[in-house]
């Protein structure tokens, strides 16, 4: 009976995890950046936790947060998502929902409820001037502050439609210029160390 009840868990899980994989899939389909971004924040959050000495089933868990980070975005219109130029502050803020929107399309999976302070949470800062919450230093979980760390890093050294990516010295200039006012000292440190192995 216990196999049989791990067997369809499982099989429930591995359904559910097609589902999202689909959803992730669509918003690739909109916006390619974010297909290479997702699967790059993913390979650098899991480097990162295990230099961290996560357990297997927290990397588990942060090899598929690190994926679905931006789901929410699937919500943010392509006319604002796609936009080459400078945002305005409405536009801005319609892609600051996507943290919130992201953990609301994840909330009705209980077997996914550990990944959503890392959705919705990975654009928060040390300094509390991030959002969707303005979460200040360790009020915004580890896994949050890591994933942010792993997403800047990525961002600033990728291709955009408006702009080069910065190059590897530059990007790590500038997230040591705004160290602990943005990202976590520690995840920092632990990310320089991973990276330059």
């Amino acid at each position: 009976m216990l196999i049989k009840d791990r067997e369809r868990l499982e099989s429930e899980r591995r359904m559910m995890l097609a589902g999202i994989t689909s959803l992730i899939e669509a918003l690739e389909a909109r916006d390619p950046y974010t297909r290479g971004h997702s699967e790059s924040v993913g390979k650098i959050l899991i480097g990162m936790a295990a230099d961290m000495g996560a357990s297997t089933k927290e990397l588990e868990l942060l090899d598929i947060a690190g994926g679905l980070h931006d789901l929410g975005k699937i919500g943010v219109p392509d006319a604002i998502l796609l936009n080459p130029g400078k945002l305005t502050k409405k536009e801005f803020d319609a892609i600051k929902e996507h943290p919130v929107m992201g953990a609301n399309i994840l909330a009705p999976i209980e077997t996914l409820t550990d990944m959503i302070p890392i959705i919705l949470h990975h654009h928060e800062r040390m300094d509390g001037k991030g959002y969707p919450h303005g979460l200040k230093g360790s009020q915004n979980p580890l896994w949050a502050r890591a994933t942010a760390v792993a997403d800047t890093y990525h961002a600033m050294t990728s291709n955009r439609s408006y702009r080069q990516g910065l190059s590897q010295e530059i990007a790590f200039q500038i997230m040591q210029d705004v160290r602990g006012t943005q990202p976590c000292p520690e995840c920092l440190d632990i990310f320089l160390q991973w990276i330059n192995k």
